[in-house]
């Protein structure tokens, strides 16, 4: 349903033919833009403006951005596995990729009728295509927690990007630790 309204809304921003002349007379050279909601590459493409894509988590599209997943080491997203799998394991992990792969297709498929009615027949984009089209992927999670997997030049890890600054420690803080890691003396 979340992304049924994406699409809906995608459709209503791009019929909005007087904002997009007006961004497109402005001749931005790069734009930032959220990785994502489909609609953000779309209003790219009908602008003609290379972007960078910021995804706000862990790689959920490594796939579609062409970043490598081999399903012997790398676990899928949602998987609860690790880089460590047994025969069972990565079996788990293939048949969670083919069911990622169909739920892939079925959110393409919701914006497919915005792209048929807002790009020529000639030049139809896919949402696929546009992710790989992105001049820089910048992913907001740290290589320290993040299985280890091969990358491509044009994806970066920015880790903690949205953090805030650190508060300082308490002694009530101190002592919660302790208590709840079930020691009593400090």
């Amino acid at each position: 349903m979340f992304l049924n309204e994406l699409a809906y809304q995608c459709n209503i921003t791009l019929h909005q033919s007087d904002i997009l002349n007006f961004l497109k007379e402005e001749k931005y050279d790069l734009a930032v833009v959220d990785g994502f909601n489909p609609c953000s590459f779309l209003a790219m493409e009908k602008l003609g403006v290379p972007y960078i894509a910021f995804f706000p988590g862990i790689f959920m599209n490594a796939g579609r951005v062409g970043i490598a997943g081999p399903l012997s080491y790398v676990p899928i997203f949602n998987s609860h596995l690790t880089d460590r799998m047994d025969f069972l394991g990565r079996l788990k992990n293939t048949f969670m990729y083919l069911g990622s792969y169909v739920v892939e297709k079925q959110m393409d498929a919701l914006f497919e009728k915005v792209i048929d009615e807002h790009f020529p027949v000639g030049s139809r984009p896919s949402i696929a295509d546009l992710h790989k089209k992105a001049e820089l992927w910048i992913y907001n999670i740290d290589f320290s927690i993040e299985f280890p997997r091969p990358l491509l030049p044009n994806v970066q890890y920015i880790g903690g990007l949205l953090a805030g600054p650190a508060e300082p420690v308490t002694q009530v803080s101190i002592m919660s630790i302790f208590l709840y890691s079930g020691r009593s003396s400090v």
